[in-house]
């Protein structure tokens, strides 16, 4: 069942194909999520970090929370994901948050970042003074282009996009759609499997179920 898991296939697949019950399979596949992301946790600060010096990130923030329709049902809170992702390796991290401000985003900016880095964003207010004329990255030792996404989605000047975070986060809440019946707490720790994924196939040539048994060695 972990090797299922690992290969990304939804657990409705797991179950027709390993013949258990849905609970049985909903159980294991929420324990193999929370011992990944568990594992994150090990990674040295240091070594977690994305970017650096001649490296480019692109940022991004988008709503996962349920929205109302035309007004009416429940109104639940704004959930936002913050995605980081770096360019060349595709190695990125995510936050989920209560909103988008600059206070909120500003902080993890310079906590998942690599001093040095160029960073790519839309033009979100939470990035920049009222008027933007000033980015509230500066003098944190980055350098921050932005692309104006209500005239083009690249730049044409400087050729500054975000297309590789914005798909990114596209495809994540395509996944979190597709399991909408989970809890809160576990869509979590399924967005924290994502992110320990994609860093054992970008870094590491051992077999991922491997990898996943020393995760569950830390895990226990």
């Amino acid at each position: 069942m972990a090797y299922f898991y690992l290969q990304d296939i939804q657990s409705k697949n797991i179950r027709t194909m390993v013949g258990v019950s849905k609970k049985t399979v909903t159980d294991w596949c929420n324990f193999f999520s929370g011992v990944c992301s568990n594992a994150l946790l090990s990674i040295d600060s240091e070594e977690y970090k994305l970017g650096g010096p001649g490296k480019i990130v692109e940022i991004d923030e988008t709503l996962i929370s349920k929205k109302q329709k035309y007004h009416r049902g429940r109104a639940y809170p704004e959930v936002w994901l913050f995605m980081i992702v770096e360019r060349g390796s595709n190695k990125w991290h995510a936050e989920v948050l209560p909103d988008r401000k600059r206070e909120t985003l500003v902080p993890l900016i310079k906590k998942f970042i690599r001093p040095g880095t160029t960073i790519y964003s839309d033009q979100w207010k939470g990035y920049f003074s009222e008027n933007f004329n000033l980015s509230h990255l500066e003098g944190f030792d980055f350098t921050h282009l932005t692309v104006n996404h209500n005239l083009n989605f690249k730049d044409p000047l400087t050729h500054v996009h975000t297309n590789t975070v914005e798909g990114l986060n596209g495809n994540i809440k395509n996944d979190l759609r597709k399991r909408r019946g989970l809890k809160f707490t576990f869509k979590i720790n399924f967005i924290e499997f994502k992110m320990w994924l994609s860093r054992q196939v970008i870094e590491d040539n051992t077999p991922l179920l491997v990898c996943f048994w020393k995760a569950v060695s830390i895990f226990s």
